[in-house]
């Protein structure tokens, strides 16, 4: 029997297999639409997938505060190299008392500090810190210490 026909059951006559114009057509169909389903370029993926990992970073950032903070109150959130990320917030609290609290553990100072607030960063230098210029925060803050350049700067913030 060729691949192309079909055999009786009970005898030996073999009829050929002839696709039905409903089915071509369904096929015609699909063809066509493959064009049309969306290409998207490699830049304009990746794209897409770094903000939406960014987003992620986000969402779990708050997800993991609250989680932490439920039933304490008003708090700083420390990201980097440090033992307590969860700070609590008190009156009069700045960047350079949050540190403190939050137990830095780097071995050199942080080449760039974010401090996240109401989804928009902003850039402090170290060395502002260093020479005596503290930051005040408020409650809700993330604060980002990055051992990396300038130019490692996690994308999809705002940053002033």
């Amino acid at each position: 029997m060729s691949p192309g026909n079909i055999q009786h059951p009970t005898c030996n006559i073999q009829r050929p297999v002839t696709a039905k114009p409903a089915a071509i057509g369904c096929w015609m169909l699909l063809l066509l639409a493959i064009p049309f389903a969306g290409c998207v370029s490699k830049s304009k993926a990746q794209a897409q997938q770094r903000a939406a990992y960014i987003r992620g970073q986000q969402e779990t950032m708050i997800r993991m505060q609250q989680m932490q903070t439920q039933g304490q109150g008003p708090c700083v959130t420390v990201n980097g190299e440090v033992s307590n990320h969860v700070v609590p917030w008190t009156e009069g609290m700045t960047l350079a008392r949050a540190l403190v609290a939050a137990d830095y553990l780097g071995a050199a100072d942080p080449a760039q500090i974010i401090i996240l607030r109401n989804g928009v960063g902003k850039r402090v230098e170290p060395r502002q810190l260093l020479s005596g210029e503290d930051i005040p925060l408020q409650p809700g803050d993330v604060v980002h210490l990055l051992q990396q350049s300038p130019a490692a700067t996690p994308q999809g913030l705002p940053i002033r």
